[in-house]
């Protein structure tokens, strides 16, 4: 609710207060004048004031519903009428010209203080025109002013309209002292409360980040320690200054400050705030580029301005790099898109040559696999032909074991052994067969070796027992071994598989045993282990010898191809080169220590099949 309304609900219920009241004594009078006709008899003051009291009675029945201009006209009408019947009868002795000084001041609680004069005006003048009338004998004065003084009903009206006026005066009076205390207490809290504001808005206007200036049209009138911090002065250097006097002459764009400040006022009062960016200048001369928010205070009936500013002279320069920086690198992606787009061109126009190039290197190289492939087959064949001589020893003697059999069998059969007893016809049988039999089992062991190193190299593997291998190996080069070399043997209580090729990993350990060999040129000693390690999960062959060894040098070559030290038809030199690619293709690994006159060490590790 505003200030006018809650005056005009004040206004209003004091008026239908008064009316209420006013009319309640107004029946008491009426009724002591009613009481004087017995003695003054009916006359036209009473009936126009019968008249004035209905009036007002219809009135007060129905204040809610009228509107507080007609009730005070109202009011004062009927007190005029009444105040006119009581001189027109009674002259100077007539009680309701005390109305006469509470009717303005009643009224200048509603209405204001010119119209209470006016009103007051009004009934001084009726009042005097009576008065001449009375002095000048225009109209006779009738009353017996001893019987007035004397008459009961003429102190009980002046008594009525005493206590009618006292008391509307004291109910106006306690009304408005009421209200104005009301709005005292609402005005001392809102100035607390504008206190309060005040301090913090001191406080965020000393210690904002940024400079404020507070300006009334283009004076500076106050400014924050920021503001001073950045314009390099003392209060007393800028406040009273006007904003053209730490500013430039002319702005960014060319345009003088002074058209530019105006035109930025223009648009700040119309409330629309403004963001721009302006060139301020130090004491010192020092020009700097600021960005500015101005903003519309309004203070009653002064406007002021708020202008928030920040230096971003320092922002500026690094916008020019960042953009010098811009310009350049696109610069540089154009140039670089050109030498791509040509570099596209010719990768486009090579593409056949590289696809023509691609095609034969994959012909190559299922070439060349296929020459390793063969290679290795070539090796196996060249192993076989150097075990060859051997093996066929080995054979010789088992069959040496059956032909003296055969030739024991004959003789017994022709009759030679006849002069033998029962027992020793049946001992010499059993030998016969003893000694075939050994035979027999001897060459078809040195077979089934052959036929395990022999097997087609096919490309699945499969699960392979390295014990067994190790021994078909050992058993085509027993030839070599048995006379002059110890084998010693150490093999895991549980037989070892691995994941391989069968004939591949016998090509492998056939030539590592051969090389060892061959290393020992008189007699010697060879050691085989087998092991787990790696949690189980590869198998670890180790063959070491005492043979001649090797240096350094020769170490660092013996998986090249075509390397040999061996003379000329000695070897090929794809011996270890074979076997360090069988054992890349089973995953596993291969080391060879030796040294010269000690002998050799090689430790073979390769997967364990897995059981899974």
């Amino acid at each position: 609710m505003s200030r006018k309304e809650e005056l005009l609900m004040l206004q209003n219920n004091i008026v239908d207060k008064a009316m209420l009241i006013g009319y309640l004594f107004g029946v008491v009078s009426y009724g002591v004048t009613l009481s004087r006709t017995f003695s003054y008899g009916l006359d036209m003051p009473f009936f126009v004031l019968s008249a004035v009291m209905a009036f007002l009675g219809c009135v007060v029945a129905f204040r809610k519903k009228i509107k507080l201009g007609f009730k005070i006209y109202t009011i004062m009408v009927v007190v005029l009428l009444a105040m006119i019947s009581g001189l027109s009868k009674f002259g100077f002795l007539v009680s309701s010209k005390v109305y006469i000084v509470l009717i303005p001041v009643f009224v200048s609680f509603v209405l204001g203080y010119r119209k209470a004069l006016l009103v007051l005006l009004v009934y001084c003048l009726v009042y005097c025109f009576f008065g001449w009338m009375y002095v000048s004998g225009m109209r006779p004065f009738t009353i017996d002013v001893q019987s007035y003084v004397l008459d009961v009903n003429a102190w009980l009206m002046d008594l009525s309209i005493i206590m009618l006026a006292s008391f509307a005066l004291l109910y106006v009076s306690k009304k408005y002292s009421d209200t104005i205390l009301d709005k005292l207490s609402v005005i001392r809290n809102k100035n607390e409360d504008l206190k309060h504001r005040e301090k913090r808005y001191r406080y965020l206007f000393e210690h904002s980040f940024d400079a404020i200036l507070i300006l009334q049209e283009s004076e500076i009138v106050d400014v924050n320690e920021r503001a001073l911090e950045l314009f390099g002065c003392q209060r007393i250097d800028i406040i009273g200054k006007t904003i053209l006097d730490i500013s430039t002459e002319f702005q960014e764009e060319g345009r003088t400050s002074v058209s530019l400040i105006e035109e930025r006022m223009v648009k700040t009062k119309l409330g629309v705030p403004s963001f721009f960016e302006w060139k301020h200048v130090k004491n010192t001369g020092e020009e700097f580029l600021c960005s500015i928010s101005v903003a519309l205070i309004q203070e009653g009936q002064n406007c002021f301005f708020q202008a928030v500013i920040k230096n971003i002279t320092e922002q500026k320069r690094q916008e020019q790099e960042l953009e010098q920086y811009r310009s350049r690198l696109e610069g540089l992606v154009q140039l670089r898109t050109e030498e791509l787009e040509q570099a596209n061109e010719e990768l486009v126009q090579s593409n056949s040559d590289l696809l023509e190039q691609r095609n034969r290197l994959e012909l190559t190289l299922r070439e060349l696999h296929d020459t390793q492939e063969k290679l290795i087959e070539s090796e196996k064949m060249a192993s076989m032909a150097v075990l060859t001589a051997g093996v066929s020893h080995e054979i010789n003697n088992p069959l040496n074991y059956i032909q003296t059999g055969l030739y024991s069998l004959q003789n017994m059969m022709s009759g030679q052994y006849d002069d033998l007893t029962k027992v020793e016809m049946d001992a010499l049988r059993a030998e016969m067969v003893y000694g075939i039999e050994e035979g027999v089992n001897r060459i078809n062991k040195i077979v089934q070796s052959l036929e395990r190193f022999n097997k087609k190299n096919k490309k699945d593997f499969s699960s392979c027992n390295i014990r067994i291998i190790i021994e078909d190996c050992l058993n085509m080069l027993a030839f070599e071994t048995t006379a002059r070399i110890e084998v010693i043997k150490d093999y895991p209580k549980v037989d070892v598989e691995v994941d391989g090729n069968e004939g591949d990993l016998h090509q492998v350990f056939i030539n590592i045993l051969y090389n060892a060999v061959q290393a020992i040129s008189e007699t010697g000693k060879i050691e085989v282990r087998v092991e787990l390690i790696s949690n189980a999960s590869q198998a670890m062959v180790t063959i070491v010898d005492n043979g001649e060894g090797m240096d350094s040098e020769v170490l660092s070559h013996i998986f090249e191809p075509f390397f040999t030290t061996k003379d000329v038809g000695g070897g090929t030199g794809l011996g270890l080169s074979t076997v360090y690619n069988i054992i890349n293709k089973h995953r596993g690994d291969i080391k060879v220590d030796s040294c010269r006159y000690k002998g050799s060490e090689v430790k073979v590790m390769i997967p364990v099949k897995s059981k899974i």
